[in-house]
Order: C-alpha cells, then structure tokens, then sequence
C-alpha cells in the first residue's frame, strides 16, 4: 500500500482549532477543480461534485471538548482520493493547545490500473495553509512550511534546538542541517527547503549556520553529531547518554545531497529519499491520547448516522411496498318500509338504564383520532376497518424486525470497530518491538564487526610472533559462555549462586515475566553476560587488584577477564530519574540488613539488555565489594519508569 500523508499538529492556544479547520478546509476546497461548491451548513453528507462527496461531523462534550471532522472523498485517474481533517478543542487533559489532525490515503478503483507510484500523496495544500496561517508545534519543537535558521551568535538559540532535540515529549522527526562552508546560511536554507519538501509538516527543520553548527556538535557526543553540510534526523526518545542509540538517527550525507542535486535542481529522487522515511515514522506512530479518543467518539457518530440513514431508507421501502387498505364496498342501505318510519334509538350498553345522547360525547374520542393518524401514516387510509388494522399489524411486526436488527448491525459494528482499535494497539506494540529489535540487531551486529576485525588482527599478531598454533586454536571448554536459553535457566543458575559473588534479591517472576518477549533466549545471553563481567569484577575485586568502579572495569577491562559493552552500562541514573519521587521508589530495591539496615538500597547503576522503549530489559545492582565483597542485583525485568515510558 502507497504511504499516505498524516500530520498531528498542536495550534497555538490563542487558535479556535474548530473555526480554523472549517476555515481552511472551505480554502482549500474552492482550489479543487473535482469540487463544485464548497459551501455547507451544519452536520451531513453533501455532494460537492460529479463525484465527489463531502461529509461533516460534530460532537460537544459537557466539559467544553468539541470535535468537527470533515472528509472529502473524490476521484481522478483511476484512484479514489480521501482527504479527512480533524480539529479537537477544548478541555484537552494533556497539556497544551488544540489539536489538528491532517489524513490523505489513496485508493485504486475497481478494474483500473496504473503507475503505483502516483498514488502516494504529495504533502496537500491543506497542511502548508496550515503551517502558513498558525503557529504550530510538537512538543518543544516548531513545526513550520520552512526550516527554521539557527544562529550561533545568539547561544539561547542554540540552547533551545538541544532541548528540542532530547525533548521525550516529541512525537515527531528534528531534521537539522549542518553547515555549508562558504554558502550563506539563508541560501543554504533553500536548498535544505527543497530536499525536505515531501516532508512538509511531519518534521521539524533546523539549518545551523557555522557557529551553531560548532556550538551545537560541541554539546552533542560524537554518535549524535550533525555532520557538515549533511542533514541528521533525530526521532523521538534521543537517548545521548547510549552511543548505540546514535544508530537510530539516520543521517543524508553531503554526497548523497550533491548527488541528488541535478542542473541547479533538487531530483524528486532526493526528495522521496527522506519524505519516505519521514512518512513511514509519520504513519506507524501512535496517535495522541486525545486524537484516538476523537477517532472513537467521531466514529460512533457515523456508524450512528449509516445507521440511521438505513433504518430510515428501510421505513420508506416498506411503506412504499405497503399496498393502501382496500376501500371497503359501499353496503347497499336497508329496506325500510314507508309506511313504518324507523324511530333513532341510541346505543345503550347492556345493564346500563337508558340516557338520553349528550351532544358533548358525539365528537370522535381522542383515542380514535390517534388510530386514524397513526393508520394513515402507517398504511394510507384512515378508516378504521379490520383491514386497515392487519396491515397495521403487519407494520409493526416488521418495525419490531428492523429494530432488533439494527440493534444486531449496531452491536456488530461496534465490535468490529474494537477488534480494529485492537488491532491498531497490536500493530503499534510490534511495531515498537520491531524497532527496538532491529536498532538491537544493528548494535550486537557493529559489536560482532568489531569482535571480528580484533580477532583477524590478533591473529596476524599472533603469527607475526610465530605462535600461529595459538592464533588458530580452539578456545578451551572451560573459557566457553554456556548461556542459559531461557530466562528460567537463568533464574535457577542465579538462586544456585553459580556466580560466586553475585547475589539475586529480585523478584523472579518480575524476570520470568520477560520470556513472553524472548523466546529465543537471546535477552537471557546477553543478560548473564552481563551477570558473568560482574561476577568476574567482583573477583577481580577480591584478589587485591583496584578499580575505580564496574562502568571503569568494563572501559578497560584487564587481560583474561570477562566484560560487557560499556556503552551499554550506566553508572547511575539520569537526575531526571533521581528527582521524580516515584520513578525513584520504583529503584529502591531489596538487599540483606547487614548491607542496609533497612533492607533496601538506591540502585542506580544497571546494564542495558534490550534496546528501544517497548519491552528493553534492565539489569539494576548494586556494588558492594568494598564491604561484603559481593554484587546484589535487584532487578531484572522490564525497563521501569522512566521519560520514555
């Protein structure tokens, strides 16, 4: 399937995101030639064209949240377009203004082909009238029609662009541009506008000139830099303190840039290189707490008006399909002899004396004149005859059918609409774990190079020294890692205290818990490889040698000892963690009282078994080989709380 086009914006919060919604969606329809009028009034569907259509939908809440949908559907060469703005206003929980959300897809028609191609959206005029009108973000970060120019001359600028980047509210991608030596910064501004042009308003654009490009590498490590003249883009949850998450953020190079620059002309090629990529982030991201809540409320409306719309189409069917109560033949008036005139006696019930008529009581009763409306509405006759009153029957029975099938149709909708919010839950949840796996993957697959290109250089050593019998042999059974393959192999290794200075006081199932996610064994590798390089610091410890802490050990790990990657270890936790009370208590965990006599200790420092922010498995200890001489781990099981949570 082609990508579409989904843009989330956050107007500003003196912006009614309902006026301007309506607004710009009526601009933007007077543009399209397939749309014939581009005036409404209130909530429907309309026909706006030959064949186009246009639906309207809205809600208000009692605590002042309003919804308006608009979505337009037409068609041209073959393919079905569909383009649906949704504005949310009012009584946000989360904080921060109204909310814009843009959805363009495409769809092949029936027994049409064609360029595939074609069918992916350029970005739609509707979203740059939006940029162009109103200040609109994504967190901290601005998000506009073109890049925004950073200034080293005014270091707040700086400043400013490193928070946007680490910001862990951010939802969407941070394209910055490093500088282009000898080029002005606004000329180099253009050219960036023109490679970043299929990408309008899912990114956010930065162009550095030459101070800020310094200013802002010199704040970045190494793995995060912006590379010169190049473009970096930085996705959420930017992890500086991990040189491994640095993989994640994809960079253009100032080859491919010049590359994809033909005749003083940016290729379309260069463009959809990145508004790709940008798209797919765009698309496979979770929608906003508030946006999916819209969704659901503005989906219900609808299915309430299809089904409407359907009760009423069957109420008409079946009175058109009602055949009118037969006009009962006239009877033919009695024989009354002339010579005996008959005397008018009125109606007198049995048992009761007789009365003369009260003029009152001969009007019709009430009761009679709702039967007649009700026949005349129902079957198209207003006599009140055994006839009229079996067809009234037989409308009834059927009304009573429409109604229990429309409540079943109703029920099934809605069912059907949550087995899909389901399933878009499930598709996000793999989606997430796809990533973290495959940003794990490219991690222990740069680790493996490396590994690789030490042992090939060693072994030349090797031979160089004329000990090439060492350089090929085979590593003794005794100097082999026997992983365990589950997570319950290594909980049973660990309550057997097989590493001889580790204790585990964690809680085991919180660890068992972790096998639904790996069920090849490879978190329980890496995580008693991790458990094996503490082991061995702490008898590295005990023999007399010093060492200024695990994460130096692992840094510099000594001869003949085992380690662990030391960019995925952390000392201690981020302040961020340190200060917020719960995520605090949540690695506070349990250790003997001759430790701490209360039993419980500050972890801080853990390993980094998984990547990502799905499921990313941490090993919390803590380091107490200066007084018992042992390691306690308090904590192996899914990330805890954190700013990425």
């Amino acid at each position: 399937m082609p990508l579409g086009y989904r843009g989330i914006f956050e107007v500003d919060a003196t912006t009614d995101a309902i006026q301007l919604a309506t607004q710009e969606f009526r601009t933007w329809l007077q543009g399209q030639s397939w749309a014939t009028t581009h005036d409404w009034e209130g909530p429907g569907h309309f026909l706006i064209g030959p064949d186009a259509s246009l639906t309207i939908l809205e809600h208000s809440a009692e605590d002042g949240r309003r919804l308006l949908r608009l979505r337009s559907t037409s068609t041209n060469n073959g393919l079905r377009w569909t383009t649906t703005l949704t504005a949310v206003a009012g009584s946000r929980k989360s904080a921060g203004g109204d909310l814009i959300w843009i959805d363009v897809r495409s769809d092949r028609l029936k027994n049409t082909t064609g360029n595939s191609a074609r069918m992916t959206a350029s970005v739609p005029r509707l979203a740059r009238q939006i940029l162009e009108t109103t200040v609109v973000r994504d967190g901290r970060a601005e998000i506009a029609a073109l890049p925004r120019i950073v200034r080293g001359t005014d270091p707040l600028e700086v400043e400013n662009l490193l928070e946007v980047i680490t910001d862990d509210a951010r939802q969407i991608g941070v394209v910055v541009a490093g500088a282009f030596p000898g080029l002005s910064v606004e000329l180099w501004r253009d050219t960036v506008a023109k490679v970043l042009r299929e990408s309008v308003g899912l990114h956010a654009g930065y162009v550095l000139d030459e101070a800020a490009f310094d200013a802002l590498n010199a704040a970045l490590p190494g793995e995060h830099a912006v590379p010169q003249a190049g473009l970096r883009t930085y996705l959420p949850g930017v992890d500086l303190s991990d040189p491994l998450d640095g993989t994640r953020h994809r960079v253009l190079s100032p080859a491919a840039i010049d590359a994809g620059y033909v005749r003083g002309r940016v290729t379309r090629r260069l463009q959809w290189t990145l508004g790709h990529a940008v798209r797919a982030h765009a698309m496979e991201r979770a929608l906003p707490r508030d946006v999916r809540r819209a969704d659901q409320i503005l989906n219900r409306i609808e299915t309430d008006t299809l089904l409407a719309s359907v009760e009423s189409g069957d109420r008409k069917r079946s009175k058109a399909a009602t055949p009118p109560a037969p006009t009962p033949a006239p009877r033919p008036p009695a024989v009354v002899p002339e010579e005996k005139p008959v005397r008018e006696v009125p109606l007198v019930r049995p048992g009761t004396a007789h009365r003369e008529p009260d003029p009152a009581a001969a009007s019709e009763p009430d009761y009679l004149t709702a039967l007649r409306d009700l026949l005349a509405d129902a079957v198209g006759t207003e006599d009140v005859t055994r006839e009229a009153l079996h067809e009234l029957r037989k409308v009834v029975r059927s009304a009573s059918t429409a109604e229990r099938r429309e409540a079943k149709l109703r029920d099934q909708l809605e069912n059907m609409q949550l087995q899909i919010y389901e399933l878009q839950y499930e598709q996000e949840r793999l989606q997430r774990e796809l990533d973290d796996a495959q940003q794990e993957h490219r991690g222990s697959e740069e680790q493996l190079h490396e590994a690789h290109d030490q042992v090939r250089w060693l072994q030349k050593q090797l031979t160089e020294l004329n000990a090439p019998h060492i350089a090929w042999s085979q590593v003794p059974a005794d100097e082999r890692m026997s992983a365990p393959d589950s997570f319950h192999e290594l909980v049973l290794r660990l309550e057997k205290e097989d590493l001889q200075y580790l204790r585990f006081t964690g809680d085991p199932e919180v660890t068992l818990d972790l096998m639904s996610r790996d069920r090849a064994g490879a978190w329980a590798g890496k995580a008693w490889e991790a458990l094996l390089a503490l082991d061995d610091y702490a008898r590295y410890r005990a023999e007399g040698n010093s060492c200024e802490g695990v994460h130096a050990y692992l840094k510099q790990t000594p001869a003949g000892w085992r380690s662990y990657s030391a960019n995925r270890h952390a000392a201690t936790e981020s302040r961020t963690v340190q200060t917020n009370t719960k995520w605090q208590q949540q690695r506070i965990l349990p250790v003997p009282r001759d430790v701490h006599p209360a039993g419980k200790v500050f972890m801080g420092a853990h390993f980094k078994i998984g990547a990502g922010n799905a499921v990313s498995p941490r090993l919390y200890y803590y380091d107490d080989t200066s007084s018992t001489g042992l390691i306690y781990v308090g904590y192996l099981g899914r990330h805890p709380d954190n700013t990425q949570s």
